[in-house]
């Protein structure tokens, strides 16, 4: 399916009308961006997506519990009457028994006297067709099921929620039962199950029809209950829902305003105490160093010239303690050698003594005594000064570099004191986060007893479906029972035990399947393949599990909240190939809440390879330097929605201004 144009007439913040060309111009581009300000119409344009495609059927933001009507009034355009209405019209290819086929989908809604109009055409290769109009809702489901919508036609926003594993199999089975046809087959079995109560209900013996009369009449009240109980459980869930979305929303402006800081100011003062502390301690170290041979340090040259001077003195020492002892030597040598050597030979090893004692006597006799040092210890101190100094040198160096680390620390925590806001602004604004808080927790509570009280009304219906079962099964009377009706009784019990085994089979063979679509879209997007190995669908409850390299378990928290989000991305794009439908993917606040690295990981690794059409609805704070760069080779056509407060009216121009 490719999707050629959209068209907005007088649709939510789009006054007029706005047509909007979404063709790929190939497939090595196959992202279409969009760039907005939150509130200037990006959610919208998703909605109207579903909308058009849809109708009364489309999940989309901000209906809530409104009933269709209600919700497609609030959609018309504040400059437009009731009467005038909106409309949508959608262009799109898709391949019928191949061959492309193009189609053009109208939807139009007004209000005339308080009445409400739905209006819908359908145009198929240029020619309106009646027929497809009337079964348009099949069609559709065909190639792109309203239950698996959610799968090509989401909001980033929303992945914080898929990544609790705990919500996510919920968004597994779901997903899994509409793409392998279990809801249909979960339909045959009640419908069997009606079917055999029918039968046996009509052949019961005429003494047990009091007592199934009696369960049959508990049994609606207690499905009543049940009712009202579920009733209930939706409205305190709905309220918990919103609260929970409200305190978010605070908390993110919160955060934004500075708030954050302010809640943390105390810590703050406390961490720049201890470190004024470490601070002092490190003074105290530095008269430590300054008191020892750290002050030679400054001056390299001199001490260069002292170890110099040192080590010529310790030679005129050394040679004027000698001096006497050599004179002794050479008369020895003389007379010893005498009887050795002729006179020649002599003279010539005294010329050649002589001369070299000359020549040390000359250089020492050169030698000016300054240090005037008397003893080898003296001597031995200058000439491991170097060595000292080296690990001074170290030692100063290591405490500089704490010095510096300390009072960077406290110019860091001093600055983001400075920053706080004043705490006549941002106490309000805790106040009502606080209060919020407290009422969503309150909430959550609430809710916690209605879930008890809807289990033990679940319980008691089922044992009152299960009293009226056994009465059917006991109270049948067989002799009066016709032969056929007996027949439909017994093959209903044995098909639905048949379905019920082709049904949970048929979950554990697909299961593998969907396991490994997800694993290989996860290994891609974190390219950390030394972090979980396998990841592991219970065909029960559709938990999720993941498991390292040599089959241990891990937990999701050792998964980054980043990390944890890509996996939500992952189970995404997994269903949506186990769904082998070639479907745009379009994807509304694509980086969510995503941390930086993470944010890179979609963008190359994601976007260009989720389907072969992708459109983008990004916030300025979203697609933009880098990553619009790195996306860029990918980009097809680019829009910017801008809000024209002179018109009142949001625009969608050319190219991307982010």
């Amino acid at each position: 399916m490719i999707i050629d144009s959209i068209t907005l007439r007088d649709f939510r913040v789009f006054n007029g009308t706005h047509t909007i060309k979404l063709t790929p111009q190939s497939k090595e581009k196959p992202v279409i961006l969009f760039g907005a300000l939150n509130g200037s119409g990006k959610t919208s344009l998703l909605d109207a997506l579903k909308l058009v495609l849809y109708g009364k059927n489309a999940q989309c933001s901000k209906r809530g519990r409104k009933s269709f009507a209600s919700f497609i009034k609030e959609c018309i355009n504040d400059k437009v009457t009731p009467s005038k209405g909106t409309s949508i019209e959608l262009e799109f290819r898709t391949y019928i028994d191949g061959k492309e086929e193009h189609y053009k989908v109208n939807r139009s809604w007004n209000f005339k006297k308080d009445k409400f109009y739905d209006n819908f055409k359908v145009w198929v290769n240029g020619k309106e067709d009646a027929l497809l109009e009337g079964s348009w809702h099949e069609f559709v489901d065909s190639f792109i099921p309203a239950k698996l919508s959610h799968l090509f036609f989401f909001d980033g926003e929303k992945i914080e929620e898929f990544a609790d594993l705990e919500y996510a199999k919920d968004l597994l089975g779901k997903a899994m039962h509409s793409l392998l046809g279990i809801d249909t087959v979960a339909q045959l079995e009640k419908d069997l199950i009606i079917l055999q109560k029918r039968k046996q209900k009509q052949n019961q013996k005429q003494s047990q029809k009091e007592d199934l009369l009696k369960a049959e009449n508990e049994f609606s009240k207690s499905k009543k209950l049940l009712e009202e109980a579920t009733e209930e459980h939706n409205v305190a869930f709905t309220k918990l829902i919103s609260l929970q979305e409200k305190y978010k929303q605070l908390r993110r402006k919160l955060k934004s305003s500075g708030g954050e800081l302010f809640e943390h100011r105390e810590e703050f003062q406390y961490i720049i105490n201890k470190a004024q502390e470490q601070l002092k301690d490190l003074e105290k170290e530095a008269e430590s160093i300054a008191a020892g041979v750290a002050p030679f340090l400054l001056i390299p040259e001199l001490v260069d010239s002292l170890a110099k001077q040192a080590e010529e003195e310790d030679s005129f020492r050394i040679f004027g303690q000698v001096d006497d002892i050599i004179s002794t030597i050479d008369k020895s040598v003389v007379e010893k050698m005498s009887d050795v050597l002729d006179k020649e030979q002599m003279n010539k090893l005294v010329n050649a003594f002589k001369t070299s004692v000359g020549e040390i006597k000359e250089r020492v006799d050169n030698i000016t005594p300054v240090l005037e040092l008397q003893s080898a210890s003296s001597f031995a101190a200058i000439d491991s000064l170097p060595n000292i100094l080296q690990e001074a040198q170290e030692r100063v160096n290591d405490f500089l570099a704490l010095a510096n680390k300390v009072l960077i620390e406290i110019e860091d925590y001093q600055r983001k004191i400075a920053n706080i806001p004043a705490e006549e602004i941002i106490k309000p604004l805790i106040k009502e986060c606080n209060k919020v808080e407290r009422d969503k927790i309150l909430q959550e509570g609430v809710v916690a007893n209605i879930e008890e009280k809807l289990k033990k009304t679940e319980y008691e219906f089922q044992v009152c479906a299960g009293r009226i079962s056994k009465l059917l099964e006991e109270g049948m009377d067989i002799h009066l029972a016709k032969h056929e009706d007996l027949r439909i009784i017994e093959y209903t019990k044995i098909i639905n035990d048949r379905l019920v085994l082709f049904r949970n089979e048929m979950i554990k063979k697909y299961v593998g399947k969907i396991e490994q679509y997800i694993y290989e879209s996860f290994s891609h997007l974190l390219h950390k393949s030394s972090l979980v190995y396998s990841i592991k669908i219970s065909p029960e409850d559709y938990s999720i599990s993941l498991e390292g390299k040599n089959g241990e378990f891990i937990h999701p928290d050792k998964l980054s909240a980043g990390e944890r989000q890509l996996l939500a991305v992952s189970m995404l794009w997994g269903l949506a190939k186990a769904a082998e439908r070639p479907l745009p993917a379009v994807i509304d606040t694509p980086l969510g809440r995503l941390d930086s690295s993470h944010r890179t990981n979609l963008v190359e690794k994601y976007f260009p390879s989720a389907s072969h059409q992708v459109i983008l609805l990004s916030t300025d704070e979203e697609i933009h330097g880098d990553y619009h760069s790195k996306l860029k080779p990918f980009i097809s056509r680019s829009y910017t929605i801008e809000y024209d407060n002179e018109n009142q009216s949001s625009v969608v121009s050319g190219g991307y201004q982010f």
